[in-house]
């Protein structure tokens, strides 16, 4: 199941452009709404934060700046990085799967390059809305 899960999470790097919140502005424990991010799509066009005791298509549970070395190999680095980052949460990708999740990293740029920033996020795997607070 975490090949599967980990599969997913390489395939579908999200990027932010355009209309909406920067990603830049995003921090840990944001919520997001999105009909990009709850269809799964490969970019977002608009992006904007919701009250995660609400109804949203995703938390963020971890930010980082990438290094030069994350930015030259960024479909297999973000998503490896942000499966690291969420044991912080004291959770697993496994355990989120366990729930129909999965976990994806969303960057401003189409290109991104040392010193941007990542927000790593966890939603449904099928676009399901959240209805609270994945992590308290």
């Amino acid at each position: 199941m975490l090949l599967l899960v980990a599969g997913a999470v390489v395939l579908a790097i999200l990027l932010a452009r355009g209309n909406g919140v920067s990603v830049a502005t995003l921090d840990e424990g944001d919520c997001l709404v999105s009909s990009d991010l709850a269809a799964g799509n490969g970019s977002v066009g608009e992006i904007e934060t919701a009250d995660c005791a609400g109804a949203h298509d995703a938390e963020i549970f971890a930010t980082f700046e990438l290094d030069d070395d994350e930015a030259d190999e960024y479909d297999d680095a973000a998503p490896a990085r942000c499966a690291e980052l969420l044991a912080e949460q004291d959770s697993s990708l496994d355990q989120l799967a366990e729930d129909d999740l999965e976990v994806r990293p969303l960057t401003q740029d189409e290109e991104p390059a040392a010193g941007d920033q990542v927000v790593c996020l966890v939603r449904h795997t099928e676009g399901d809305e959240l209805d609270g607070p994945v992590f308290e």
